[in-house]
């Protein structure tokens, strides 16, 4: 099991590859998840899910107004993973919101999600809540036994003045807020509970499509939802332990969903069972720590045509002599180097197969079988979210979360 790392300019064939890929490695009987950014590629997918997989498919579109799934990140039944879980979570946003981002900020929203962790009915319209309105902070105290974090609401949050509270607090509301105004995305991470679990659909070897379309949903939307995701089922690898059963992750353009912790995931992925196939357009969307983490760990390195900025690096990653081969390439022609028997292969010169069209008869057949089996209700939702942002009376303590 290996990683996949395929770069090239938009129209060149990336997509395309990706799904092919995905394909052979639906028909093999494999578990997958696919994240893309736009949408159409996601559908193709949907078409191309062979007939006696369709039960497996949970597709998650925001787009699906009526009947959303639901996606709960501050939703981790494990106490020794919630710390990391929250982690990742400031780490999504703070990969979103890097150009106004600060260390204050980072405390306060790492400690509200802690918090929220411990809440059965925590999520991420909560935040702010947490914040504002003290007899909810109280009740969710209640569920904290973590001496640091109670520490930061009985002792460390009480002494800071007005001043301080107002410029710690308004940038994560303002940064909460952007994130869930989308009534869509509202709608999929306002739900105490997900409608999936990622450990048993990998064990089980589910296919995960995840259309978070930048055009339908909005930039921030979709970066945040993908880079949850990813970090999500990162977590649910390792989470898993050593598995025989391999699942393979597809993300196109993933420079917009990998966070700070992208490059941990890298390295420890394989261990677990996880493969990764990573594609996106040219070489400056990556920083550099996450540049060395994709050159270092991905094994196999496939190229379609890059633009001169890129040629001469790429070329060099691929035991290339020449990089004008890389500017010269038509659209579904690349250039890789793979790892056989753990040694880098020479460089080789593919013409990358067309996938086929798929059916819509068999995307409508596992949209409708997901939509019964991985999604709620609208009204119920919103009804949800409403008493939540009303702050109505907690019942007692509960052991699980419950609508």
């Amino acid at each position: 099991m290996r990683h996949l790392y395929v770069v090239g300019q938009t129209g060149t064939g990336k997509s395309n590859t990706l799904v092919e890929l995905a394909r052979q490695d639906l028909e093999g009987g494999e578990g997958v998840a696919f994240i893309d950014p736009h949408g159409e590629t996601a559908e193709h997918l949907l078409r191309l899910i062979p007939p006696s997989r369709i039960a497996d498919v949970i597709l998650i579109d925001p787009t699906d107004s009526e009947r959303p799934v639901g996606f709960n990140p501050l939703h981790e039944p494990d106490p020794a993973l919630r710390a990391r879980r929250a982690d990742d979570i400031t780490s999504a946003f703070r990969h979103l919101f890097s150009d106004s981002w600060g260390p204050r900020l980072e405390h306060f929203l790492r400690s509200a999600c802690r918090t929220l962790l411990d809440h059965p009915q925590g999520d991420l319209l909560a935040i702010p809540i947490l914040f504002l309105n003290q007899k909810y902070r109280a009740r969710a105290l209640h569920y904290v036994t973590d001496p640091v974090n109670r520490f930061f609401w009985e002792v460390e949050f009480p002494s800071y003045g007005e001043r301080i509270l107002a410029e710690g607090l308004s940038p994560i509301f303002n940064k909460v807020s952007q994130a869930v105004s989308s009534p869509a995305i509202r709608n999929i991470f306002g739900q105490p509970t997900s409608t999936f679990d990622l450990v048993r659909s990998m064990n089980a070897g589910k296919i995960l499509i995840v259309k978070a379309s930048k055009g339908q949903i909005g930039e921030a939307q979709a970066r945040l939802l993908g880079a949850l995701m990813v970090s999500s089922i990162c977590q649910a690898a390792l989470s898993r332990g050593t598995h025989e059963r391999p699942f393979h992750l597809y993300v196109d353009e993933f420079h917009s969903f990998a966070t700070d912790s992208f490059s941990l995931i890298l390295s420890e992925a394989r261990k677990y069972g996880l493969s990764l196939t990573l594609a996106h357009q040219f070489l400056e969307q990556l920083p550099q720590p996450l540049s060395s983490a994709v050159f270092g760990n991905c094994g196999s390195f496939l190229s379609f045509r890059v633009g001169a900025r890129d040629a001469e690096a790429v070329a060099s990653h691929l035991g290339l002599n020449n990089p004008d081969e890389l500017l010269d390439l038509q659209n579904f022609r690349a250039i890789g180097r793979f790892l056989h028997a753990g040694m880098p292969s020479d460089p080789q010169r593919l013409y990358t197969d067309k996938a086929p069209d798929g059916s819509t008869r068999i995307a409508d057949k596992a949209r409708r079988h997901s939509r019964v089996r991985a999604t709620r209700a609208r009204d119920k939702v919103e009804g949800r979210i409403a008493r939540v942002l009303a702050i109505p009376e907690e019942p007692k303590k509960k052991k699980g979360r419950s609508w």
